[in-house]
């Protein structure tokens, strides 16, 4: 990791935070106030907002990753195959650690 990584990451993290809440805290607030019985109570989704934070860590660095990387000297296909392979890591492995965040029900199997 380099500084242009670190800059990069930080950047994306509080845009994508920034939108996480914009999205969901502002345009989409009414919509969850009529779902209570399959939201956390705002208390609790307060007291595990760090696994939100963890996700969007986790996202972010995984799509600065896949773009500072860029195109390489492969073959298509071989390319084509890590940048699915970096964009699962971006995209799947951190919903659990938001779906923990907001719903009392977990998936027993999370990916």
């Amino acid at each position: 990791m380099n500084k242009k990584f670190l800059t990069s990451w930080a950047a994306v993290f509080v845009v994508s935070m920034l939108g996480g809440f914009l999205i969901h805290a502002v345009w989409l607030d009414a919509i969850y106030q009529g779902m209570t019985n399959i939201m956390r109570p705002a208390a609790e989704q307060e007291a595990l907002f760090h696994f939100m934070l963890l996700g969007h860590a986790i996202m972010a660095a995984a799509f600065v990753w896949i773009y500072q990387r860029g195109k390489e000297d492969k073959p298509w296909l071989q390319q084509g195959l890590c940048i699915g392979d970096r964009y699962s890591v971006g995209s799947r492995i951190p919903e659990p650690t938001h779906r923990v965040g907001f719903s009392p029900v977990i998936p027993r199997v999370l990916l």
